[in-house]
């Protein structure tokens, strides 16, 4: 898939936020937090592009380290050798300052206790330095490669390799002479931790994370899990407690489901506090995230893909780590941003005890009303209403069946509608549908987005629309072919159909009584046809509501 980079949209942007300095002598960006949409009440979604300027890295500290031979005990109580080497960045000036930890991934290796997969993250630890954080990759090769002792039980050797590495850091943070290369004397602070890893890297973050929290040890503030593979857990609350981000890429052949599988774990946890969020990366693949891996096929080249995480990385820990002005994603007062640093996502958020369900999709389509010209059938997971409907959610099928609609119109003009009674939006930030269009239908126009009018209804009759423009990541073409199983006989769409949060603020719904909603009315009129799926109507609320 080529490189998007779609400078046609529309950009209003009505001011510029303030750029904080860290005192470390490495300048540290902050989000674009620029309101736009969130001040407006005009007709027209407008589409914010996320920004973020990088730091300097001038002044900081970066180097391989290496303390030798650790050991970690298998299930029989045998020494497992395990070095303790990795890669550490600081910033120049006193500190504390945030602590980031980077755990890798699988590698093609040969030999874990030589090989230093852990420099695929450089470039990231780098930057992160420059950012303001003591970041450090630690070689976690034991973990994935070494099978001479048996081999580790949920992450239980990445795990412990983390806390050696912790407890190092510990002593060289009181004074002691750890070999850091560096004198990190009151340098970290212990009680602002963000983890992150990429591929099974991951998964051995999110385990690192809930133990350290099961231990009492509350300094996780944040996860980052990049182009992860995500084992499920029977109980969700085995995902931490903390700001969770997932970076997703489109043409990832190694883990394509993992992370938007987590995501729809996440999001359906009641009552949990903390948000969830994630990015589809258009033209990304699994292996450029590390400069130890080979890519497997085209899109994003390796500067491009790079140059996308550290700008992401260092949005979401300004934000989660620093507590920087939430932005763009992270931020449910601005529609969900189509273009982040310059590239094409697709991306969705939601704080679960902060959402608040429009719409019980289901069988039954209670509330729900179409005009003629429009229909509306109930699917469940990924393929099968007769031969119309083809697609291929980014799912694993490892949980209950994402519930869906289908929704087509043949004609402009053609409406449906969500029958509310008396429902009271005032206290939201912002209108979402979480939605995808639906390729494989002849109804849309191959290779174009989709559009159409989202509008409200008060009890006393009064109405406002906002227009969906072309170019909204959540209705976003995606390519592939129509095929049939024939073993299994059932049509299906050979390509990922991401579905992700389209998100309205309702700042725009102006001249109406929001706190006495009648009905969410989609009006078809801006294409003369067209197909998506809807799998939920939501109104979003932000930590401070």
């Amino acid at each position: 898939m080529k490189d998007v980079n779609n400078k046609k949209l529309s950009l209003l942007l009505a001011a510029l936020c303030a750029i904080v300095l860290i005192a470390a002598g490495c300048n540290a960006g902050t989000p674009d937090s620029r309101p736009d949409s969130a001040q407006k009440s005009g007709e027209t979604l407008e589409l914010p592009e996320m920004r973020y300027d990088l730091a300097n890295p001038a002044g900081c500290y970066t180097g391989e380290f290496d303390h030798g031979e650790g050991t970690l005990k298998n299930d029989l109580g045998d020494a497992v050798p395990c070095p303790l080497n990795g890669y550490i960045g600081v910033p120049s000036g006193d500190g504390p300052f945030p602590l980031a930890v980077f755990f890798h991934g699988v590698h093609k290796s040969s030999d874990p206790y030589k090989d230093k997969n852990f420099l695929g993250a450089s470039y990231l630890i780098d930057q992160l330095a420059a950012e303001g954080y003591v970041a450090i990759s630690i070689n976690i090769n034991v973990e994935h490669n070494c099978f001479e002792y048996g081999e580790s039980v949920n992450f239980d050797w990445a795990y412990k390799i983390y806390k050696q590495h912790i407890d190092k850091l510990k002593k060289a943070n009181e004074g002691g002479q750890e070999k850091f290369g560096i004198d990190l004397k009151g340098k970290v602070d212990f009680g602002n931790v963000n983890l992150m890893g990429h591929s099974r890297g991951g998964y051995a973050a999110e385990v690192a994370a809930h133990r350290d929290l099961d231990e009492g040890v509350n300094g996780i503030r944040s996860l980052l899990y990049i182009a992860p593979s995500i084992l499920i857990h029977d109980d969700v609350s085995e995902y931490p407690n903390v700001p969770i981000s997932i970076i997703v890429s489109e043409n990832d052949e190694d883990v394509p489901v993992d992370g938007q599988t987590a995501f729809e774990f996440i999001r359906r946890i009641d009552g949990r506090a903390d948000p969830v969020s994630l990015a589809y990366l258009r033209g990304g693949n699994h292996a450029y995230f590390s400069r130890k891996m080979d890519a497997e096929s085209g899109g994003l080249t390796r500067e491009q893909q790079e140059d996308f995480l550290l700008r992401y990385a260092g949005t979401f820990l300004s934000v989660y780590s620093k507590g920087s002005p939430a932005a763009g994603i992270f931020d449910t007062s601005s529609p969900e941003p189509p273009i982040m640093f310059g590239r094409a996502v697709q991306t969705s958020y939601m704080i679960p005890a902060k959402t608040e369900s429009l719409l019980d999709v289901s069988a039954s389509k209670a509330g729900i009303s179409v005009s003629e010209g429009a229909s509306i059938v109930y699917a469940e997971q990924e393929a099968g209403i007769g031969s119309k409907l083809m697609f291929n959610h980014l799912w694993s099928g490892n949980m209950d069946a994402l519930r869906l609609y289908d929704i087509e119109w043949e004609k402009a003009g053609a409406s449906l509608s969500i029958d509310l009674g008396r429902k009271d939006f005032s206290d939201a930030s912002a209108l979402s549908l979480y939605t995808a269009v639906i390729p494989s239908s002849e109804l849309n126009a191959k290779g174009e987005s989709q559009s159409f009018t989202l509008k409200l209804t008060d009890a006393s009759g009064k109405s406002k629309s906002v227009t969906i423009p072309k170019g909204t990541g959540a209705l976003a073409w995606h390519d592939g072919e129509a095929k049939h199983d024939d073993e299994f006989d059932f049509d299906y769409w050979d390509g990922a159909t991401p579905i992700s949060d389209l998100r309205v603020p309702l700042s725009y719904f102006t001249g109406i009584n929001l706190s006495e909603i009648s009905s969410v009315t989609l009006d078809f009129n801006k294409t003369g046809s067209g197909a998506i799926m809807l799998s939920g109507a939501f109104l979003e609320r932000n930590n401070k509501q």
